[in-house]
């Protein structure tokens, strides 16, 4: 098995690493992967197979499987790191612009669970998808996802949330971004399906809704924001009329977040 780390103190760009790099840089900016897909090895053993990506700018190609023995009955949290080490934690903190593969759920010495994960924070870069569905009823008071939040430092941002909703026709959905920061400013739209209606958002904590949804009903919502000061900025949601019948935000819903300055 080889791991090849490009580039590394007195690399020369060959055609093969060139081109290599170019595929990965155009399929993903900063971050991509292709393989290193990750399956049970048996008792607390994790196999991640061969695997080609692109680690806050070291493109790295494994030719092999490789086994990461995990801690027993946790959440476990395997990372791919810039220099191609694989590693694990229970904590979920990234160990250092690494890319995180999958969460492992580990239970009486066998893996329980695995979950693809692909959060990513890179560079300029962050990515986090919604690993669980989560449902509201009867509200229409806007309440914080679960999973699809940031922590930021001060600086322009580009946003993008593309979600996945399962609603009552009568309670849809209404969405709208947050911060706890001061002296913010936010623009941005909302994209509903339903007859291709935009909606805008002049700031944070301007909501937008719709009540004709249906299953796996698609929603896209655009934005650039500054933030003067750190803080967190995060997805709100609710009802857009309140309704028996749960409004779902489906697993899979993802936030990408691309810092501009």
């Amino acid at each position: 098995m080889a791991t090849t780390i490009f580039p590394e103190t007195n690399d020369s760009v060959t055609e093969a690493a060139w081109q290599g790099l170019n595929n990965a840089i155009a399929a993903g900016g900063a971050w991509t992967t292709e393989g290193f897909d990750v399956t049970d090895g048996g008792g607390v053993v994790a196999d991640v197979a061969a695997g080609e990506a692109l680690v806050n700018g070291y493109w790295i190609s494994s030719d092999a499987t490789q086994n990461v023995t995990l801690t027993d009955n946790a959440t476990n949290y395997l990372w791919l790191e810039p220099d191609g080490t694989l590693t694990d934690n229970t904590s979920g903190t990234n160990p250092g612009n690494a890319l995180l593969l999958a969460v492992i759920v580990t239970s009486s010495g066998s893996i329980s669970s695995i979950t693809r994960d692909v959060n990513v924070t890179s560079g300029p870069y962050i990515y986090i998808r919604k690993a669980a569905p989560e449902s509201v009823t009867s509200s229409t008071t806007l309440q914080d996802d679960d999973d699809l939040t940031v922590a930021l430092e001060p600086g322009l941002y580009r946003a993008t949330f593309a979600l996945e909703v399962t609603a009552d026709a009568s309670g849809g959905i209404k969405v709208a971004l947050a911060t706890t920061t001061t002296n913010s400013v936010l623009e941005g739209s909302v994209y509903f399906s339903n007859g291709g209606t935009y909606n805008w958002l002049s700031a944070f904590g301007a909501s937008a809704g719709i009540t004709n949804v249906f299953a796996n009903y698609p929603v896209l919502i655009e934005a650039m924001f500054a933030l003067a000061d750190a803080g967190t900025v995060k997805l709100q949601w609710s009802q857009n009329a309140s309704n028996a019948t749960a409004t779902t935000l489906e697993a899979g819903s993802m936030m990408f977040v691309e810092r501009i300055n």
